[in-house]
């Protein structure tokens, strides 16, 4: 394999000098960089780090694992939900800090107890920082947003279910004419 590298190497008996250390640095950089511009561009929050794919959607996301919780169970301990999302307990505390939708309670000996709805967002949570990686803000934001479409897609469905029912009571009456 040919090396490159645009300066010398120093001979056995030189010492290494700054000026060779930094020449490899700069030669590491760009070939770093020149491997990342070839590698297709991850999905981040704030769009600090590499530029997202021009034909990806903003809001496209990646396929979310299925979260399997035992069939009945309301309340989970720290340590079974830590198992369940796959981070460590004190990622958890730190998430229900940052995000106001997880509220667990305090069982009498003191434990945090998370509920269903608890436990089904911090899989979520875990989803984007992890596998979509968003960071904190960003992943806040795609939250945030994600409930904004839930609370528009009941109101149109509200506004559905509204319409049909007026269009039942209208062909009762049709019927009831008869």
């Amino acid at each position: 394999m040919s090396d490159s590298r645009d300066f010398e190497l120093p001979k056995p008996t030189e010492k290494l000098s700054h000026k060779f250390i930094l020449d490899s640095l700069n030669q590491e950089r760009k070939e770093e960089a020149a491997a990342a511009l070839e590698k297709p561009a991850k999905k981040c929050g704030t769009q600090a780090e590499l530029p997202i794919d021009i034909e990806q959607e903003p809001h496209e996301s990646i396929p979310m694992d299925e979260l399997q919780l035992e069939d009945g169970k309301k309340y989970f301990r720290i340590g079974e939900v830590s198992e369940l999302i796959g981070v460590e307990p004190y990622v958890l505390r730190y998430w229900e800090s940052e995000f106001s939708v997880i509220r667990p309670t305090k069982a009498s000996s003191g434990h945090r107890v998370y509920s269903r709805r608890d436990v089904e967002a911090l899989h979520i949570i875990r989803h984007l920082l992890h596998v979509e990686k968003y960071s904190i803000k960003g992943a806040k934001k795609r939250f945030s947003d994600r409930k904004k479409e839930v609370k528009e897609s009941h109101h149109i469905s509200k506004q559905h279910l509204k319409a049909l029912s007026s269009e039942i009571k209208e062909l009762i009456q049709l019927i009831k004419a008869y």
